[in-house]
């Protein structure tokens, strides 16, 4: 648990002093029930993301992330990304930079798999060094 811990543990730890402030916070509401994980199930993408995004320093792009990878929501697009967004520009062949709101637009194609074409974009952009 992450309350009971010493300051001095989460900065050995390399965790600055804002993130420390922003992890307690976070940890507190769950303890307090202003989160309810149990609830998810019961939710929608978007009033999960209203709820954790009125933590302080959990901001819409963090909640996308907990959405794909502990919820394991199949159609979320973190469109904010920038490197979904430069992902998209070099897969596509664009010659600007979309902007968060073209590259929700343009992934909205993908729906109801939305997640899986942002695991491949940012697959995509690994880059093999040759031996």
């Amino acid at each position: 648990m992450l309350l009971p811990l010493d300051e001095n543990v989460l900065s050995a730890a390399g965790v600055s002093r804002q993130k420390r402030r922003y992890l307690k916070s976070l940890a507190e509401n769950f303890v307090d029930k202003t989160i309810q994980p149990e609830l998810f199930n019961e939710m929608s993408d978007k009033e999960i993301i209203d709820k954790l995004t009125q933590v302080k320093g959990i901001g819409k792009w963090t909640a996308e992330i907990f959405l794909m990878f502990n919820l394991g929501q199949e159609d979320v697009f973190p469109s904010d990304d920038l490197g979904l967004r430069k992902a998209l520009q070099q897969n596509f062949s664009l010659l600007e930079l979309p902007s968060a709101k073209e590259a929700a637009l343009f992934a909205e194609k993908w729906s109801p798999y939305r997640t899986i074409a942002a695991l491949l974009l940012w697959r995509s952009l690994r880059i093999e060094l040759p031996d």
